[in-house]
């Protein structure tokens, strides 16, 4: 007779969104886990913990947000960071790294230490290499 393993325990920390997701070829089933964090001016600058994948929605309506990538050596997680109040154009919303050799990239392609958003309700994408950038994706 087939031994019964209970599931388990899920423990979510502040900004975790957690979700289980079946396998359908097999008798498993996968833990996704994603962070997100609302950001506003009176946080900023707010650096994301390096501790998988995150979004960051930002509210700059209060002011200029910067949001600091964590190294981007030795992992390579995503993070999205949204314009979700709608007011970059008006308050920047800033993206930059810890380390300060870590390189992010613009929309024009370029690799810098900081990049600004210029237009309402963008969504940026970010990928760390692994050694000391992060690309657009």
């Amino acid at each position: 007779m087939p031994q019964y393993i209970p599931p388990p325990q899920l423990v979510a920390l502040p900004g975790d969104i957690t979700a289980i997701a079946d396998d359908a070829t097999s008798d498993s089933a996968v833990i996704v886990t994603r962070r997100i964090w609302t950001v506003t001016a009176a946080q900023s600058p707010f650096t994301v913990p390096q501790r998988g994948d995150a979004r960051v929605d930002v509210d700059s309506t209060g002011g200029a947000v910067t949001v600091r990538l964590p190294a981007a050596s030795g992992h390579a997680e995503r993070y999205d960071i949204t314009d979700k109040a709608g007011a970059a154009l008006t308050n920047d919303v800033i993206i930059t790294t810890v380390e300060g050799g870590d390189r992010v990239q613009d929309q024009d392609g370029s690799m810098t230490t900081s990049v600004t958003m210029s237009k309402n309700n963008q969504c940026w994408s970010y990928m760390s290499d692994g050694v000391s950038a992060y690309t657009l994706h």
